[in-house]
């Protein structure tokens, strides 16, 4: 009998202690990674991250990439630094704590909609390993989306807090916890109508149907207001100067879209070829759109029946992916790997959910056991596969050749080929550059590194050509069209040449 409270407390934290280790297992491995990609425009050598004084200006500034106004990250990059430098040690252990952060409070929040601690656990086993998490847990930079995962969930679960304990101080705090959420990324308005959602189904959920509980919603408002006070001081409006995308300036059409979000659902399921340069006009588009037509009739299915679950959870993920679906051209890639981060959740809410109601119409030990099994063996192949994702992102180097191992790709190319001049290699470059403007002969910044090495080399008709082809397909490219100026002034009677851009 005395050992009674031990064993129920082992019992209480172990989902607990379960999801923290497979996480720890899953991404530990990306701490000894290095800086990638953006890293060195955002965080390396970016002059406000390297000064402290700048801190609130960051606060008050849009992104290097307007329309996005991301403070809360900015602002700890800046704290970062100032703590340990440029070390990619302390980067990625920072982000890793908020992949486990977030992993944790969806675990809570799935048990908050299960109301068992079984399908809870399926779903934030599921999700925390999943090898499309990589991205979003591995590169800092896009540190953002772990960041506003856990401070969305933050808002659910204080709402939720405050339903069912009453009282103002757990509304306060959601109103706070989701404006953080939008500080850190757009994509978490969704926590506002999700927590709609809660309070409706409170009565289902087990909670005091109270008709004041909408009242909860108050300080989400003021939230979201001071969120938008913020973005129009810093940006000059909602949107700000919103620049083009560097040669690849085009929305989504609405075909694109359903196949964008087909190739989201179909890699949940089965996640192959994954790479940082997706290219949706290369995939088999049937398939695709066969998994955006399945999830359409998911959609109807669930919303037939209305169980709490499966509703927020479908909810949830047409709510994430509205703002993956660029309608109107945004900065930003069309199909993106961390962009699942925010949209699987609520996908896989609504399967597990399902898997739970089919289990529970024949409950014996065996189903249980055999439940179990397929569960394990789902996680601990999720994640392998993640853990032999995370080392693409140890360097440039290997990110981008894993990418060229998938598919061509321009930007693949155009990266390694920036890589290969750091090193001194400017064959090696000009060869990368060269296959990137074979792959995508309105590539501006190829283009535009071509010119620069052709210049260099003296063969100025060369490079006027490329600088003008990079012009033509890129108009508002600021290098090529200053290097096309400094080079036509020069020709006539110098021999000087454009610097690098």
């Amino acid at each position: 009998m005395g050992t009674s409270p031990v064993r129920e407390r082992v019992r209480r934290l172990l989902p607990w202690i379960l999801v923290t280790v497979a996480v720890a297992a899953t991404f530990g491995n990306t701490l000894g990674n290095g800086h990638v990609w953006d890293d060195f425009d955002i965080v390396v050598d970016n002059p406000e991250t390297r000064d402290l004084a700048s801190l609130p200006r960051v606060l008050l500034s849009p992104d290097l990439k307007p329309p996005y106004y991301r403070p809360l990250p900015r602002a700890l990059f800046v704290l970062e630094y100032a703590a340990f430098g440029p070390s990619p040690l302390a980067g990625h252990a920072v982000s890793l704590g908020f992949h486990l952060a977030a992993a944790l409070l969806w675990f809570a929040f799935a048990r908050v909609l299960f109301r068992r601690d079984g399908p809870a656990l399926a779903a934030a086993l599921l999700w925390a390993v999943h090898p499309m998490a990589s991205e979003a847990a591995g590169f800092i930079s896009v540190r953002t989306t772990p960041m506003a995962m856990t401070f969305v969930l933050v808002t659910l679960l204080a709402t939720w807090r405050g339903v069912r304990h009453g009282g103002t101080a757990w509304p306060w705090m959601a109103g706070l916890a989701f404006l953080a959420a939008l500080g850190c990324k757009e994509q978490a308005a969704i926590a506002l109508p999700l927590a709609a959602l809660l309070l409706a189904y409170a009565g289902d959920l087990g909670a005091p149907v109270d008709p004041r509980r909408w009242r909860g919603l108050i300080p989400l408002g003021l939230g979201l207001a001071g969120y938008l006070a913020a973005r129009v001081a810093s940006l000059g409006g909602l949107l700000g100067d919103v620049p083009d995308v560097v040669g690849k300036a085009s929305g989504m059409g609405m075909l694109d879209a359903a196949v964008a979000i087909g190739k989201y659902v179909a890699m949940l399921a089965w996640p192959a070829g994954l790479t940082v340069t997706h290219d949706l006009s290369a995939e088999a588009v049937g398939p695709l759109l066969g998994a955006f037509a399945a999830t359409v009739a998911l959609t109807a299915f669930v919303l037939a029946r209305r169980a709490p679950a499966r509703v927020i959870g479908i909810a949830w993920f047409w709510m994430a992916a509205a703002p993956t679906i660029q309608v109107v051209a945004l900065p930003s890639s069309a199909f993106a790997e961390r962009h699942a981060y925010l949209l699987h959740p609520g996908l896989i809410l609504v399967l597990v959910d399902l898997a739970w109601a089919a289990m529970a119409r024949r409950p014996s030990r065996a189903v249980a056991v055999g439940a179990g099994l397929v569960l394990a063996l789902a996680v601990g192949a999720l994640s392998v596969r993640a853990i032999v994702r995370n080392r693409d992102w140890r360097d440039n180097g290997t990110l981008f050749q894993s990418a060229l191992a998938v598919r061509p790709s321009a930007t693949a190319h155009f990266n390694l080929g920036n890589l290969a001049r750091r090193q001194g290699d400017l064959p090696g470059a000009v060869a990368h550059w060269q296959a990137a403007v074979d792959l995508d002969p309105g590539d501006a910044d190829a283009l535009n590194q071509l010119g620069v090495a052709a210049a260099n080399a003296g063969r100025w008709d060369e490079a006027r050509d490329l600088f003008t082809r990079a012009v033509r397909a890129f108009p508002g490219h600021p290098a090529a069209k200053a290097n096309l100026g400094i080079l036509e002034s020069r020709m006539p009677g110098r021999r000087s040449h454009p610097g690098h851009p």
